[in-house]
């Protein structure tokens, strides 16, 4: 909950920060109204935008696991290679 609460607060903070359009001037009912609206579709757009990149780059971790394993064959190829030879 309490990390839940502190993304909200980071991801509000960086919404109003960088698009601070929607932000309540008054404290009238219809201001706080649309306020809390924009607020709410900053909010998901950064949401969107934060889970698009966190896909992309898990896709680009998983597209390189057949190097990885490429390259740790060839390693365990050589210790083997190297341990027959220096016996």
């Amino acid at each position: 909950m309490g990390r839940a609460l502190r993304l909200l607060i980071f991801f509000s903070l960086l919404a109003n920060m960088f698009a601070p359009w929607g932000v309540a001037t008054t404290l009238t009912p219809m201001a706080l109204a649309i306020a809390a609206v924009a607020l709410m579709s900053k909010l998901a757009l950064l949401g969107i935008v934060i889970a698009l990149i966190e896909t992309h780059i898990a896709k680009l971790r998983l597209f390189r696991v057949p190097e990885l394993l490429a390259v740790s064959f060839v390693l365990a190829l050589l210790a083997v290679t190297s341990s027959f030879l220096l016996r």
